[in-house]
This record gives C-alpha cells, structure tokens and sequence, in this order.
C-alpha cells in the first residue's frame, strides 16, 4: 500500500496505531478508517485488547455517576441480541474454550466457591468452622466425628482434593468429592447427594471413566434419612430444617478447599 503526501511514515503509523480509537487516526492521517483498518493489516499489525481503555477511556467527568435508565435499557437490550447470535463472538468456540480456560485456571488455584447450592452454606463452629455447602454435609461431618468417636474410622477430611479430567476442554472438567474417609489401613470418597442433577451425574460418570481405581461412596437420599433416624439423637449439634439457620456461621470470604478433621467427639 502507497503512503500518500502528508499522511504521515509508516514508522509514525506503527508506533501510534494501537494508542487511540482508530476514527481519531483517520483524522489524524487524512484516511477514513476502512483505510486505517487496511493499512495496518498491511503492516501486519494487531490491536492489543489489554490496551482498550487506554484507546477510548471512561467519559471524562463520568466517575461516580450511573447510567440512566433508558441507557440502561438500551445495553442490556443490545447484550441480549448479542448473546441471542449464534454468530456473535460471544457465541465464537474461542471465547466460549478461552471463558473454560479461565474458569479452570481460578478453580485451580482455589479461587472459587461453588456460588449455588441448594442447603444451608457455612461454617459450623462445632465443626472447626469449616465451610459446608449444606446442612447434610455438615450433619455427615458429625455423623462422621462419631464414628471416630467409637474407632471405626480414623479420620476424614472435607473435599480434601480435585480430580481433573484433561481430556475434557470444555463444560465439566473436574470433580471435587465431599469427603476422604480413612479406615483400616484405606481410605475411600463420600458423596452427599439428596438431589442428583444433571452435572453431578455428568461428574461422576466421568470419574468412572478417567479415575477407575477410586472408591467412590454415594449418600443419597434414602442413605441420609436412615442415618439421620439412627444417630441424630445421639449426636450433639445435628441439623434439622428449623435448626439449620442457627447452625451455620457468616462465611465471610475464605475459601473450603481442604479441611483437616475436627477433633474426634466421644459419643452421648
């Protein structure tokens, strides 16, 4: 592509490409901007997303202040169309591999928390303030503090580790179990599990498939109650649907990774 007179070097255009918005670049250089756009793919040059705000930076004056409501409506209307477009690039397999990616990368470095649930979240103080996703969890705590209490288990942990499916790119692609129970010399996974959804079916079929060697135990439903109607007599602290809210502690912002066991109790 030829330079014309007056529109400034090549070495000007490369060093200022990527420093403003391109409209005002075809002011600057006398071209309109499909031009602009040509030029600097003759160049071989690219846009540096991380420099997007540096190009067209938040409105002056604007810091502090909100949106108007027909604003408002107008972005979330376009936002809409945008994720309605199976031809957007919100849509495109790069960003949806590049949102997994991201996803994956922060839950391995323990940055996330599951953010729903369907039982009552938090730390129980009777449980060394560990964080539980559910009052059945925690209950299973307890439960499981008592067989400690009676010797038969040693110890247990709570979600003590992540399994990774590599295989899988995208959608599920890990599986932290509840509890490591340890007993005799072994150890095996528990999984506290009143409803089973999609996603956890998906999980645990794929720990079959990736991770065959490891014991796997299910508490369901049926499992929980017969439990709960053997042993939540004898058992200080158990959960009902009216205690529960009682139970669980603000959970302010730490993470539930891994939990060591609470000291064993001996049993009522």
């Amino acid at each position: 592509m030829k330079w014309r007179r007056g529109s400034g070097s090549q070495e000007t255009f490369a060093a200022i490409h990527d420093t403003m918005p391109d409209a005002d670049l075809a002011t600057m250089f006398q071209l309109s901007v499909s031009a602009i756009e040509r030029r600097r793919a003759a160049l071989g040059l690219r846009k540096d997303p991380k420099l997007r705000w540096k190009r067209r930076p938040h409105p002056r004056g604007f810091t502090g202040n909100t949106h108007g409501e027909t604003a408002r409506m107008r972005m979330s209307t376009a936002s809409r169309r945008a994720w309605a477009d199976h031809l957007s690039k919100l849509n495109s397999e790069e960003l949806k591999q590049r949102r997994s990616d991201n996803m994956a990368t922060r839950q391995a470095k323990g940055e996330l928390r599951a953010a729903y649930s369907r039982g009552s979240m938090g730390k129980r103080a009777d449980l060394g303030d560990v964080y539980f996703r559910s009052s059945w969890e925690a209950n299973y705590a307890r439960y499981l503090n008592w067989l400690v209490g009676l010797g038969e288990i040693e110890r247990w942990q709570y979600e003590p580790e992540t399994f990774w499916f590599h295989a899988i790119k995208r959608g599920t692609r890990s599986y932290t179990p509840d509890f490591r129970v340890y007993e005799r010399g072994r150890s095996y996974l528990v999984e506290v599990k009143g409803w089973m959804d999609a996603k956890s079916k998906t999980k645990l079929a794929r720990m079959a498939k990736y991770y065959p060697e490891v014991e796997i135990r299910l508490v369901d439903e049926a499992q929980y109650k017969a439990i709960a109607r053997a042993v939540a007599a004898l058992i200080p602290g158990w959960e009902t649907k009216r205690t529960a809210r009682a139970a669980r502690q603000p959970s302010g912002s730490s993470s539930p990774t891994s939990a060591p066991a609470p000291p064993a109790r001996s049993p009522a």
